[in-house]
Parts: structure tokens; sequence; C-alpha cells
């Protein structure tokens, strides 16, 4: 999950390759981010770009 976490991955991306729902992403993340184990990406959880 780190290793993901530090790509240009969308969430959506990140989900699919671990086999979780986006909401379990999403949560992981933020508990991860509060630990202070990931940074905060330039983009957020859109990755390489925002999506609509």
């Amino acid at each position: 999950m780190m290793a993901l976490t530090s790509t240009k991955l969308r969430l959506e991306d990140i989900a699919e390759a671990v086999n979780r729902d986006c909401d379990e992403v999403a949560i992981l993340l933020i508990d991860l981010a509060r630990d202070g184990k990931i940074q905060r990406r330039r983009l957020g959880i859109y990755g390489g770009e925002i999506c609509d």
C-alpha cells in the first residue's frame, strides 16, 4: 500500500490494485496520513489529474 500511495495513481486505481472498495482505501489513507506514515500528495486522492 505504501508504495502505491507514492505513485500518481488515482484512489480508484489503488483500490483496484489491492482489490478493495474505494471507501475502505480512503479511510486507510486518512488513517495513514494522521499517523504521519504517508505525506500529502500535490494532487491529492486524484493522483495524476483532477477528475470531475
